[in-house]
């Protein structure tokens, strides 16, 4: 997938879950402080960003991007937690 392609289908299949992740986090992870989740945030889209798109089945259901995201999320979390 180029670039441009990579951005709209991110922009328009991940970027809307931003608001339910924050969410997530808030729930989940209480110790975290607001740039704490903006970081993690920000490296869930870079893991994202690299992870091949081809392999999610079903790319047209925005529930189907949200466990994507979750593990992403979770992962990136629980580095954050640990170290």
């Amino acid at each position: 997938m180029d670039d441009p392609s990579r951005h709209r289908w991110i922009g328009t299949r991940i970027l809307p879950l931003e608001v339910e992740a924050r969410r997530w986090l808030a729930r989940h992870v209480r110790s975290l402080t607001a740039a704490d989740v903006d970081d993690l945030i920000q490296e869930s889209y870079s893991r994202i960003w690299s992870a091949d798109l081809r392999t999610i089945r079903k790319p047209r259901a925005a529930s189907a991007m949200l466990p994507a995201c979750s593990t992403s999320i979770r992962k990136c979390a629980a580095t954050r937690i640990c170290c």
